[in-house]
C-alpha cells in the first residue's frame, strides 16, 4: 500500500519536473506538490499509529502503575511526618509540577512552530507575487527610455522655436524701424530705383567740364545771352517752359515714388503677417503637445513611484515579521509575542500617521512658495524687458526720425550721392541695433533664468531640509518612546512569569545541588530572554529608522526633480523646460 502511494506520488511529481526559477506555476502543478505532501504526511502518520500500537502490545507505558503498589499514604504517620521534614517528598512534587510546566512549555513551543510555518507559507506566496510585480515593474523601462528620448526630442523643438521667435522679433523690429514719417512702410526696391533714377539724372546734368550744372548758373548765362541777343521774351518764354517741365517731373516722380512705396510696403506687410502666423500657429501645436506629453510623463513616474513604494513596503515588514517569528522559536513565550507584534505595528502606524500629514504639508507648502516666487521673478523681468524694449523702441523712433531728415535733407540737395549714402548708413544702424538688442536680451534673460535657478534650488533643499530635520526628531522621539515601553512591558512579563513559578519558596525546599541547578537554568533563561529581548528592539528600531531615511529621501527626490522639471512660462510668451 505504501509503496504504491509513493510510485503514484512520483509519477505526478514526473509531470512537473521542469519547471525553471521564476516561472509560473499553474494550478495543477500546485496541487500535485500539495497532493504529493498530504500523501506523505498519510504515510508517517499510519506508521506512527501502527509503531505505537505495536509498541503498547509488547512495553508498558513509563508513567504506569500496578496493583498492590505501595504509596506514602501506606505510611506510618511518624515514618510520613520524618520523611516530609527531610524535605524530599516535598522536592519531587516540585519538581514533578516543573517537569509539566516544561511539558506544556514544550507543547506552546510545537504550537508556536507551527504558527510560523503557517506564516512561512504565506510569505512565500507573497515573495511570488512580489517577484511577477517585480517583473512587471521592469518591463515599464523601456516605454520611460522612450518617454525620455521624446522630452529630449521636445527640449529641441522648444530651442528651434526660441529661435524662430527671436528671428521673428528682429524682423517685426526690422519693419517697424523701415517707415516713413507718415507710419508707412519704405519700399526699398522703389527707393533703390529712385537712386538709380537720380544717379542718372544728375549724369545728365553735368557740364562739359564734368560739374554739376546749377541752374542759377544756366540762368545768368542765359540772361547774358539774352542782354546781348536782345531775347529777353524768348528767354521769359524757356524760363516757363522749364518750370513747367521741372513741375511735371516733380510730380511724375513723387507719384511714382508713392505707389512703389505702397505697394513695397503692403506687400512686405502681408509676408510678414503670413509668416509670423505660421511660426505662431506652430510654436502653439508644439508647445500643446509639448504639455501633454509632460503631463502624462510626470502622471506615469509619480504611478511608478507610488507602485514602488506601495511594493517595497509590505515587503520590508513581511521580511521583519518573519525575522521576529524566528526569533520567538528560541524560547519567547505567545503573548510576549502577540505583545511585541502589536506594538510595532503601533509604532509604524504612528510612524506613517506622522509622516503622511507632514509630507502634504511640505510638498504644499513648498509648491506654493516656488510658484510664488517664480511669479514674482517672472513679473519683474517681463517689466524690465518691457521696460528695455520700450527704451529700444524710442530710440528706434528716433533713429527713423534723424534718418528720414537726413534723407530728405539730402535728396533736397543733391539727391544721387546722398541716398547711396542714406542706404548704406540705414544698414548699418540695423544691424547695430539689431546686435545690441539680441544681445541685451539674451544676456538679461540668461542671467535672470540662472539666478532665479539658483535662487529657487537653494529654497527648496533649505525648506526641505527643516522640514525633514523636525520631522526626523519627532520620529525619533516617537520610537524612542514606543520602545521603552516595550522593553518596560516585557520586563514586566518576566516578572510576572518568575513571581508565578514561586521560584524562592521552591528554593526553600530543595537541596543544595537542587537549587544549584534550577538557580542555573533560570539565570540562562533570564539571560536568554533578555538577549532576545535586546537583539529583537536593535533590529525593530534599525529597520524602522532604514525605513523612515529610505521614506525621507524618496521624498526628497521627488519634490526636487517635480519643482526642478517644471516648465517655466517667461514674460514674452515662451515656455522654458530645464535641462
Amino acid at each position: 500500500m505504501v509503496l504504491e502511494k509513493l510510485a503514484g506520488i512520483t509519477d505526478a511529481l514526473d509531470e512537473i519536473d521542469d519547471k525553471a526559477r521564476g516561472g509560473p506555476i499553474e494550478a495543477a502543478s500546485w496541487n500535485a506538490l500539495v497532493g504529493a505532501v498530504q500523501v506523505l504526511v498519510d504515510i508517517v502518520r499510519d506508521q506512527d499509529l501502527a509503531r505505537n500500537e505495536a509498541l503498547k502490545s509488547k512495553f508498558a507505558p513509563a508513567d504506569h502503575g500496578h496493583e498492590g503498589e505501595i504509596t506514602e499514604r501506606w505510611l506510618e504517620p511518624a515514618l510520613a511526618a520524618r520523611l516530609e521534614g527531610a524535605g524530599g517528598l516535598t522536592a519531587q512534587r516540585d519538581l514533578s509540577a516543573l517537569s509539566r510546566q516544561v511539558k506544556a512549555l514544550s507543547a506552546e513551543v510545537a504550537r508556536l512552530r507551527e504558527s510560523v510555518e503557517s506564516q512561512r507559507r504565506e510569505v512565500d506566496r507573497f515573495a511570488v507575487g512580489q517577484f511577477d510585480t517585480r517583473r512587471e515593474v521592469e518591463s515599464f523601462q523601456p516605454k520611460l527610455d522612450e518617454i525620455d528620448a521624446v522630452r529630449l526630442s521636445l527640449d529641441g523643438i522648444d530651442g528651434r522655436l526660441g529661435a524662430v521667435s527671436d528671428d521673428i522679433a528682429v524682423a517685426r523690429e526690422l519693419s517697424a524701424r523701415l517707415t516713413d514719417p507718415n507710419g508707412n512702410p519704405i519700399d526699398i526696391a522703389a527707393l533703390s530705383k529712385q537712386i538709380e533714377e537720380a544717379t542718372a539724372l544728375r549724369d545728365a546734368i553735368l557740364g562739359v567740364d564734368g560739374d554739376i550744372l546749377r541752374t542759377r548758373d544756366l540762368e545768368l548765362r542765359l540772361r547774358q545771352v539774352e542782354d546781348l541777343a536782345g531775347l529777353e521774351d524768348a528767354g521769359n518764354a524757356l524760363d516757363d517752359r522749364f518750370a513747367v517741365l521741372r513741375s511735371d517731373m516733380q510730380s511724375e516722380v513723387a507719384a511714382s515714388v508713392a505707389d512703389a512705396d505702397t505697394a513695397t510696403r503692403t506687400a512686405l506687410q502681408e509676408d510678414l503677417d503670413t509668416r509670423f502666423a505660421t511660426v505662431t500657429a506652430e510654436r502653439e501645436s508644439a508647445l500643446d503637445a509639448f504639455r501633454s506629453e509632460n503631463q502624462a510623463q510626470i502622471a506615469a513616474a509619480r504611478t511608478a513611484i507610488e507602485a514602488g513604494m506601495n511594493a517595497a513596503l509590505p515587503g520590508a515588514v513581511a521580511d521583519a515579521t518573519a525575522g521576529i517569528e524566528t526569533r520567538l522559536k528560541t524560547g519567547l513565550d505567545a503573548r510576549f509575542a502577540e505583545q511585541s507584534r502589536t506594538l510595532e505595528t503601533q509604532v509604524m502606524t504612528a510612524a506613517r500617521t506622522a509622516v503622511a500629514p507632514l509630507r502634504t504639508e511640505i510638498a504644499a507648502e513648498v509648491l506654493a512658495s516656488t510658484e510664488a516666487r517664480i511669479d514674482t521673478r517672472t513679473a519683474a523681468l517681463s517689466a524690465n524687458l518691457d521696460t528695455r524694449l520700450g527704451a529700444m523702441d524710442t530710440r528706434l523712433a528716433a533713429l527713423d526720425n534723424d534718418i528720414v531728415d537726413a534723407v530728405e535733407t539730402a535728396t533736397a540737395e543733391t539727391r544721387g550721392t546722398l541716398e547711396t549714402f542714406a542706404q548704406q548708413e540705414i544698414a548699418r544702424q540695423t544691424a547695430k541695433v539689431q546686435k545690441t538688442i539680441s544681445e541685451d536680451l539674451r544676456a538679461g534673460i540668461g542671467t535672470a533664468v540662472a539666478e532665479e535657478t539658483a535662487d529657487l534650488s537653494a529654497q527648496i533643499d533649505q525648506r526641505l531640509e527643516e522640514r525633514f530635520a523636525a520631522l526626523d526628531g519627532r520620529l525619533d522621539s516617537a520610537v524612542n518612546a514606543r520602545l521603552a515601553g516595550l522593553e518596560e512591558t516585557i520586563a514586566k512579563a518576566v516578572d510576572e512569569r518568575v513571581a508565578k513559578l514561586d521560584i524562592d519558596a521552591r528554593f526553600a525546599t530543595m537541596t543544595r545541588a537542587q537549587q544549584d541547578t534550577v538557580a542555573s537554568a533560570v539565570a540562562s533563561a533570564e539571560s536568554r530572554l533578555r538577549a532576545d529581548q535586546t537583539r529583537l528592539l536593535n533590529e525593530n528600531a534599525k529597520a524602522l529608522r532604514t525605513e523612515i531615511e529610505t521614506a525621507r529621501l524618496s521624498a526628497i527626490n521627488e519634490a526636487t526633480v517635480t519643482l526642478r522639471d517644471r516648465p517655466v512660462i517667461r514674460g514674452d510668451g515662451r515656455v522654458v523646460v530645464p535641462r
